[in-house]
């Protein structure tokens, strides 16, 4: 029988929604119950009476009721590597670029200097349909492919969900932006 095992952490899915995902990390354990933590905030906590099912430990973080979630022991999560994820290496290198300009000045006058000649040149970004410059402006893209230039927001201010949804072809175009500011 596959156990839950102190210190690892699993998932489980809701019946109606494939999308929805909870994780739970084990933090102790008897022979008869375990208690769980919800990972990012998710309901559940607390302790829990283990039950079996086709070989594998299982409790029901939500309650027993129709179609609630059940986290079995043999849907463990995979650590998560963040080197391996673009998205990740991307924001790693804008937040180092971020921070060297404050700690290289002599350096900031050399950037400052080939910025202010390339500030009206744009790199499409069109999974996000955005366009970024290379002060690190990021400004939509309108329908017939012309740049909205009146409402820029800075690439450090965007949102995660603006990251998420970019391809890894326009993380890369944004990573070699990101070190052509070095």
């Amino acid at each position: 029988m596959k156990l839950f095992e102190v210190g690892k952490s699993y998932y489980c899915s809701s019946l109606g929604d494939h999308n929805c995902i909870w994780e739970y990390t084990v933090t102790k354990r008897t022979p008869k119950t375990i208690t769980i933590k919800g990972l990012d905030g998710a309901d559940g906590s607390g302790l829990k009476r283990i039950s079996a099912y086709n070989g594998y430990e299982t409790v029901s973080p939500l309650g027993s009721y129709s179609m609630s979630p059940i986290l079995t022991a043999d849907k463990e999560c995979e650590p998560f590597d963040e080197d391996s994820d673009p998205v990740v290496r991307l924001l790693k290198k804008a937040v180092a670029v971020k921070h060297a300009e404050f700690l290289e000045l002599d350096k900031i006058e050399i950037v400052h200097v080939k910025e202010e000649e390339d500030v009206n040149e744009f790199t499409i970004l069109e999974s996000v349909g955005s366009a970024v410059n290379r002060l690190g402006w990021v400004c939509p893209v309108n329908s017939d492919g012309t740049i909205d230039e009146s409402s820029p927001v800075h690439v450090d201010d965007c949102t995660k969900e603006w990251f998420q949804k970019m391809t890894v072809r326009d993380a890369g175009k944004l990573l070699e932006w990101t070190e052509e500011q070095k």
